[in-house]
């Protein structure tokens, strides 16, 4: 009886800690702006699986809360402010997550208990890598993966494992010095399975071997992220969609652009239905379906997607911030296999460097897809090449 009086105790701790994940949420969307109403569907569905909950091995997990009331009390409060923060990055408030999450490492660190110092670490450090902090991104994750062993949750010491994997070995370019945190990352899922961060670990390390060239084992990793994902969330989710599209981009760097181009289309499909025709991650599939269709010489039909992509960015970001400059860069590409080089030129030049206080890409929740950015090759012309400059992989800061 009293191991069963300890679980039940644990599963309403647990049911309550959903309870103020999910109540952040709603408290940020109830006072959202237009963008952030934008983000609310992929906000909703970075809530942690509430079957958890039901999780006895994880409920009787060592590291147990204090047993002074007030300092229980205190855990809870932080508990909640720590859901608030998650809930703003996904939102796409990440300044706000950045500077929430900054103060409750501190305040997690002088309640002396790990569990919560772990995700206070994880949820700071997805938001930092989310606002383009890679350096403070890494450092946090790697504080959270610490800590989390030193509470003995595999879960969250998988699931900031498998971020570092991609923000080391991809986001900083480090390549294989990304690999070692994949290896830590299954080893902690060995010992915890859990669907939801297995997911997020296959996809990342698709993105992983994305970078490295490895085409092959991107495919068949992202291939079983998206199994998992349709299984977990559905197969009209947005997170669905960014793992057809990073698929995309898998076979077009293989050479296949005409699968290629059908995983863009399936992704657009969902991302359209999902989000609406004019939300900026539509815009994300749209470049990367642009560059698809060019590459496999559909020049026609890929203008008038990078065409409206760019409208689409415009509108969201305005005319000085760097998505904007993808799409430019990416209609003067297409302006140049047309043998239109003046009309080249002039949609290059516009792509001038964007203002520094142009707001962040758009993100893709926890799941962040990969995304194309066209970059030129300065000198190309001098030299009197016959190419085009290259499409260089590049990932959307959330």
């Amino acid at each position: 009886m009293p191991g069963g009086c300890s679980l039940l105790a644990a599963d309403l701790r647990c049911l309550d800690a959903h309870a103020h994940e999910l109540r952040a949420l709603g408290e940020v969307l109830a006072h959202a702006d237009a963008k952030t109403v934008e983000k609310a569907l992929q906000a909703s569905q970075t809530l942690t699986p509430i079957a958890e909950c039901a999780d006895a091995a994880g409920l009787r997990a060592p590291v147990r809360p204090p047993s002074d009331p007030v300092e229980r009390a205190r855990v809870e409060d932080l508990r909640g402010k720590i859901a608030e923060a998650r809930a703003f990055d996904s939102a796409g408030k990440f300044a706000d997550a950045v500077e929430r999450g900054k103060k409750l490492v501190d305040e997690a660190r002088a309640a002396h208990y790990r569990p919560l110092e772990a995700t206070a670490l994880s949820v700071l450090g997805q938001s930092q890598r989310d606002a383009g902090d890679l350096a403070g991104a890494q450092a946090s994750l790697e504080a959270s993966t610490t800590a989390a062993i030193a509470a003995r949750d595999d879960v969250t010491a998988a699931e900031a494992s498998a971020v570092l994997a991609r923000v080391v070995g991809y986001d900083r370019a480090k390549g294989a010095d990304g690999d070692p945190w994949l290896e830590r990352a299954n080893a902690f899922l060995e010992a915890h399975p859990d669907d939801r961060v297995r997911a997020l670990l296959e996809n990342n390390t698709g993105v992983v071997r994305f970078g490295q060239g490895r085409y092959d084992e991107a495919i068949e990793h992202q291939r079983v992220a998206l199994a998992a994902r349709e299984r977990l969330y559905g197969k009209t989710s947005p997170l669905v969609a960014a793992t057809l599209d990073n698929l995309g981009l898998d076979y077009d760097f293989r050479g296949d652009n005409v699968k290629g181009t059908d995983f863009h289309k399936q992704a657009l499909a969902i991302d359209e239905a999902a989000l609406g025709p004019d939300h900026p991650t539509v815009a994300l599939t749209l470049t990367n379906l642009a560059v698809s269709l060019r590459s496999a010489g559909n020049l026609d039909e890929a203008l008038a997607i990078a065409k409206r992509a760019l409208a689409i960015k415009e509108a969201v970001y305005g005319p000085d911030n760097a998505m904007v400059g993808v799409s430019l860069n990416e209609i003067g590409n297409i302006y140049y296999f047309e043998a239109k080089y003046d009309d080249a030129v002039v949609v290059w030049l516009l792509d001038r460097p964007p203002k520094a206080t142009s707001i962040a890409p758009p993100t893709r929740a926890t799941t962040t897809r990969t995304a194309t950015i066209a970059t030129r090759t300065p000198g190309w012309r001098r030299a009197g090449s016959s190419s085009p400059p290259p499409s260089h992989p590049s990932v959307t800061v959330s």
